[in-house]
């Protein structure tokens, strides 16, 4: 018995279609005559990979029309994908300018806001530093005025004694001893 070869597999399937038969492993062997299930098998399916694989090839290529084509197409795309990304660039753009622009000027209200507070700040303490002063001016004056009271009173003590002598003296006159 002769070895069976690729080439005898691969007579075998295109006589076979041809005939509009299925090419299975039987009727392969059936044609050639002879042969392992598995050799046939083996062959059989390096045989259809192969044909599958350069279908799909041949599906899957492109042809220069169909490539400039998808190029044009993807050129097309990628200049409106960058327009828009562009406008999209120079509105946020321009939108955080807006934005730096009021946040800045909310800045310079408030440092100005803060040197303005600065300046009351440092007008009340002097205006506390005088009246603090005028407080301790008043105390004194208070304390003197309170020294002098007592004084006062203390004279009016001296006097309302003396006028109970005088009263005790008139009432009772000393008496004149002669000599």
């Amino acid at each position: 018995m002769a070895k069976v070869t690729k080439t005898d597999v691969q007579t075998a399937i295109d006589s076979l279609r041809t005939d509009g038969v299925n090419p299975t492993n039987k009727a392969i062997r059936e044609f050639i005559g002879s042969g392992s299930n598995a050799t046939i098998n083996k062959y059989r399916k390096e045989i259809i990979d192969g044909e599958v694989s350069s279908e799909v090839k041949a599906n899957n290529t492109l042809s220069d029309d169909e490539i400039r084509k998808l190029g044009d197409t993807f050129s097309q795309l990628l200049v409106n994908r960058l327009d828009d990304l562009g406008n999209t660039y120079a509105d946020d753009k321009k939108a955080l300018e807006q934005d730096n622009a009021d946040l800045s000027l909310e800045l310079d209200n408030a440092q100005k806001t803060i040197e303005q507070l600065e300046q009351d700040k440092q007008q009340l303490e002097n205006d506390k530093l005088i009246l603090n002063s005028d407080v301790s001016k008043l105390e004194r004056q208070i304390q003197e005025q309170m020294n002098e009271i007592k004084s006062l009173y203390q004279k009016v003590g001296q006097v309302e004694l003396l006028q109970q002598q005088l009263e005790q003296a008139r009432a009772n006159p000393p008496k004149a001893t002669r000599k």
